[in-house]
């Protein structure tokens, strides 16, 4: 099948006017209403879902308190061609239902664990458009007609794309045949030896997946599956300047956890305090200097090069 992006992520929310509040503090346009908002960062939307009864979120919400990353969804070509190709490989799914977007199904729970996982083809007004046009096109049908892109894309913390959804997983062999031999995503190994876990990375648009996996009790990437199942942990994303940044969150009243930045292996990062954000990881990154300014390709090329397959760290 192709995949074309990542489409939207979205958190099931508990206290939806807290939450909206938290990401208008950072400068975001937000569409929709009062029970369903989205935004953009970057080229991917971010969805913020009211509980509803006989909803995903309703479902996800019986066995899930804080507000929280539920949902992810992949951009496809073809739904049908999407659909034929998992029916042969014998993975289940929902039937296709029409959404204000575009057509969409989700993939079985029991191959994916505590989130939910959709694969959505763009209806005709929004399919091989730009994402300018699409806000535009979105904004006005929300409401927003004076809405232009430019407005749209800016936040007050210079936050510039995704850079990647961490998921914790207890099952790692179902999680990376999901990832990498339903779907058919490539992925860079790393394991982490001296704080003894392993990741993959895998590339959608210019925003990563990465699988986290742990046996050391101590660390989040092994005691959060086996507490929450498998899920979403970490939304992060990356920024021009992360001191810039922090100054420029300070200046909301809300702050970053633990000192300032810490080196990883593709950047500096910070975490926002968890107070803020209703529970979940919400971390900052800005990238190394030979990352900046580089197209997804080449990141790829460069990140393999220095973390590639086996890399022990």
């Amino acid at each position: 099948m192709k995949i074309n992006n990542l489409h939207y992520v979205a958190c099931a929310v508990n206290d939806f006017n807290c939450v909206q509040d938290f990401w208008k503090k950072l400068g975001f346009t937000l569409l929709g209403n009062e029970k369903n908002s989205f935004f953009w960062i970057g080229g991917v939307q971010i969805q913020l879902h009211s509980t509803m009864p006989g909803s995903l979120t309703a479902s996800w919400r019986a066995r899930h308190k804080r507000d929280d990353l539920y949902q992810i969804c992949l951009e496809v070509e073809n739904l049908d061609e999407a659909m034929n190709e998992l029916k042969a490989k014998g993975v289940k799914f929902s039937d296709a239902e029409e959404s204000e977007q575009g057509k969409i199904f989700f993939i079985d729970p029991k191959y994916t664990g505590e989130y939910y996982l959709g694969l959505i083809e763009l209806n005709e007004k929004l399919k091989h458009k730009t994402i300018s046009e699409q806000q535009e096109i979105l904004a006005r049908e929300s409401g927003g007609e004076n809405l232009t892109s430019e407005k749209i894309s800016y936040n007050d913390l210079g936050i510039t794309n995704i850079h990647h959804m961490g998921i914790s997983v207890a099952d790692y062999e179902r999680a990376k045949n999901l990832w990498q031999n339903v779907l058919g995503f490539d992925a860079l190994y790393q394991h982490f030896k001296e704080r003894d876990f392993k990741e993959d990375a895998m590339y959608i648009g210019d925003a990563q997946i990465h699988l986290y996996r742990s046996d050391n009790p101590s660390l989040k990437f092994c005691w959060w599956p086996r507490e929450n199942g498998d899920g979403i942990e970490t939304l992060s994303v990356c920024v021009e300047n992360i001191n810039r940044t922090i100054k420029a969150l300070r200046v909301t009243g809300m702050d970053i956890a633990g000192e300032g930045p810490e080196s990883m292996s593709q950047g500096m990062d910070v975490f926002i305090d968890k107070k803020f954000t209703g529970g979940n990881d919400f971390e900052l990154v800005e990238l190394h200097y030979f990352l900046r300014g580089k197209t997804v390709e080449q990141q790829k090329k460069i990140v393999y090069h220095f973390f590639g397959e086996g890399t022990v760290l």
